[in-house]
């Protein structure tokens, strides 16, 4: 393509520039003519090449077209996009105008608000209160308000996660509260935290019955008493009926918590036995001096006999020697605070994977060649000779022979103890040139330096990926795209930042994936199932009966973070 701009920004924008276009064009009076043949300048922060989609190809283009294109990707690269779906540029500031882009924006997965209304992301339908992060199962706002997903019906509380675990199950102004004692007595919340009567629109305890009834609060924790409208410690005898006291030494009511106060609650502990946590320390139970070390577990078993730095630890060899670790594990030397194995590298598991065989001065390194041949590093990448402690690739003839790594990748020279590409022919004769186009030695890798090299490879045919751009190859053109196979099977008929990726929901509807799975509406940079219709139009609800938009599967959301929905049975 070829960008046109007047004399006025010439000089700021830099390149070399002539009086008509390399397509023997002519301009209008005032305007010059760039070259896509010289290196393109930037406008707005961004190279004239991303410039291009947003420019009109045929025509010469005035200054104002250019500014207009950096305000239109602007908009597109910019945070109000991702977080707002505000990325087309109207009237003079970015709005929302494409139901796609709302649906993959941070304001559809937290609030629903998935439909392009007004120039903005609202909540439209209940899908897109669906489509919200918990918004309907946990909330239970399933209905859209004023562009917004609010809780109107009483049932819609009742089916959320909310009534089940705190009781919030009636809607109220657009929220779910509690306010009946019989729905905050049902939940959750009230056999664990004594809230189980319903004030001002949430279970809260009112009486000391209601932190008494609580198996977490007053049966394990020791909170028992209700002080301040909240069930908290107020008598040992509460702490010393938990498990707090006979595990962890925490027998005494102290600040409203169940805290260790006397060694000799600490000592008769679990973890004092288990863990050496026999002295009070700062309200709870700790290792605090030798002693503590000595009569724990953790000296017999793993030989942690002396108390150094805040925790038990072995100090010599002879807490190690009478472990448990040195008869079973043989780790019967004192080194960091830890027994361990003095290392045994031939037998270990470095000696073959690396040629590391040779133990020097505690660690195991590769000193001989013969090591280092028998080594998948040698069979793999070349690395043959034993160098400064590691296997290194140095001669050429270890990298030809190397498995895949000179036949498969190109680098068949060894330079600086790593195996590089230092050949265009070696390049050439690749399955990198064959199957991605990197077919030209460069930094000591092969790198695609021609779109010829990328038209006659694998990953142009199936991918788009046609022109060389930055060493590699890459889509940059509609056309190439379209006559991939994954525009075919995914509707990737546009090239954008490089790859092939559908753009718009016609693109869905025309792929195989629409047809086969019912993936015809885009959902970020994919085909998805968003609609009924999507699903009952393909060939699983014709052949399998899977003609339901089923919602998210549990949570619900893809590891990309936006929500999938699906096709099935009912």
């Amino acid at each position: 393509m070829l960008v046109v701009v007047s004399l006025s920004s010439s000089l700021a924008l830099g390149g070399e520039w002539g009086d008509r276009c390399a397509d023997d064009t002519s301009c209008k009076t005032g305007l010059l003519c760039f070259s896509q043949a010289r290196p393109w300048p930037k406008r707005g922060g961004y190279p004239f090449d991303q410039l291009k989609k947003y420019l009109d190809a045929d025509t010469c283009v005035s200054e104002q077209d250019v500014t207009r294109a950096t305000a239109k990707l602007r908009c597109r690269r910019g945070q109000d996009c991702s977080q707002n779906g505000a990325c087309s540029f109207i009237d003079g500031r970015c709005q929302a105008s494409r139901d796609e882009n709302c649906r993959v924006s941070a304001s559809c997965r937290r609030y629903g608000r998935c439909s392009a209304v007004n120039g903005q992301c609202r909540a439209a339908t209940e899908a897109d209160c669906r489509w919200a992060r918990g918004g309907c199962e946990d909330y239970g706002r399933c209905r859209p308000v004023d562009g917004e997903c609010k809780a109107t019906r009483d049932e819609d509380c009742r089916a959320s996660r909310r009534c089940v675990v705190f009781g919030l199950c009636t809607a109220v102004d657009g929220e779910c509260e509690a306010t009946r004692d019989e729905d905050c007595r049902a939940a959750a919340t009230c056999a664990q935290d004594g809230r189980c009567t319903a004030v001002e629109g949430a279970c809260r305890p009112t009486k000391d019955e209601d932190c008494r009834a609580s198996k977490t609060a007053c049966g394990s924790s020791g909170l028992c008493s209700l002080v301040d409208g909240e069930c908290k410690a107020t008598k040992g005898a509460d702490c010393r009926a938990t498990g707090l006291c006979g595990v962890y030494g925490r027998c005494t009511a102290s600040g409203g918590e169940c805290r260790a106060a006397r060694d000799e609650d600490c000592r008769a502990s679990i973890g004092c036995r288990k863990f050496c946590q026999c002295s009070a320390v700062a309200g709870a139970c700790a290792p605090a001096k030798d002693a503590d070390c000595r009569e724990c577990a953790g000296c017999a078993e793993y030989g942690a006999c002396s108390f150094v730095d805040g925790a038990c630890r072995p100090t010599g060899d002879e807490d190690c020697r009478a472990s448990v670790y040195c008869k079973a594990l043989d780790r019967c030397a004192a080194i960091d605070g830890r027994c361990q194995q003095v290392r045994k590298c031939r037998t270990g598991f470095y000696c073959r994977p690396q040629g590391l065989c040779t133990a020097v001065d505690g660690e195991c390194k590769a000193t001989r060649d013969e090591d280092c041949r028998s080594s998948v590093v040698c069979e793999s990448y070349g690395r043959c000779a034993a160098v400064d402690g590691k296997c290194q690739a140095t001669k050429d003839e270890d990298c030809r022979h190397a498995r895949s790594i000179c036949g498969e990748n190109g680098l068949c020279r060894a330079v600086r103890g790593q195996c590089q590409a230092a050949k265009d022919s070696e390049c050439r004769a690749s399955g990198g040139c064959q199957s991605a186009g990197l077919c030209f030695a460069l930094d000591g890798k092969c790198r695609a330096t021609k779109d010829s090299d990328c038209r006659v490879s694998l990953t142009c045919k199936s991918s788009g990926q046609c022109s060389a751009v930055g060493g590699e190859c890459e889509a940059t053109k509609d056309a190439d795209c379209w006559a991939s196979q994954v525009g075919k099977l995914r509707g990737a008929f546009s090239a954008v930042d490089g790859k092939c990726m559908p753009t718009r929901d016609a693109d869905c509807r025309a792929s195989q994936v629409c047809q086969w799975h019912g993936a015809c509406s885009l959902v970020g940079d994919r085909c998805e199932p968003f609609r009924e219709e999507d699903c009952r139009g393909s060939q699983n609800c014709e052949l399998y009966g899977a003609c339901r938009l089923l919602p998210p599967i549990d949570p619900g959301f893809s590891l990309s973070g936006t929500p999938r929905f699906r096709c099935g049975k009912k």
